[in-house]
């Protein structure tokens, strides 16, 4: 379930925000967009900064510089902890929280957008 919600939030950033192509960084699934932004999506609902987010973030940025990427940006079904927030922006990641599922969206959500450019209709930590 949790890839199947991955893969949804990113055809929902691909649909209606910026396509690109998908990479593997670290055996995870992340999204290089034409523009040269990174994105990973968590469906989880709350993000807490531990040491394995900590050597995830670490392991991502490395990737993002193998890639020659512009920009970072992390999608979270949820929310996002004041301590990870306060380290991912340190990280230089842009991180949009409460983040829809394509589902989600289709399911009846009218006049309600999940991701779109400057994170309308979600909540941008900055």
């Amino acid at each position: 379930r949790y890839m199947q919600q991955y893969a949804e939030m990113l055809a929902n950033y691909i649909s209606n925000v910026e396509r690109g192509d998908i990479v593997n960084i670290g055996n995870e699934v992340w999204l290089i967009t034409r523009s040269g932004k990174l994105v990973g999506a968590l469906p989880i609902d709350y993000l807490a900064w531990t040491a394995e987010v900590d050597g995830a973030e670490r392991e991502a940025s490395e990737g993002a510089i193998k890639h020659s990427v512009k920009s970072k940006e992390l999608l979270i079904e949820g929310q996002v902890g004041p301590v990870a927030a306060k380290a991912l922006k340190a990280r230089g990641w842009k991180v949009s929280e409460k983040v829809e599922l394509a589902a989600q969206k289709s399911a009846g959500s009218a006049g309600k957008s999940g991701v779109t450019p400057a994170g309308v209709g979600s909540k941008i930590v900055r």
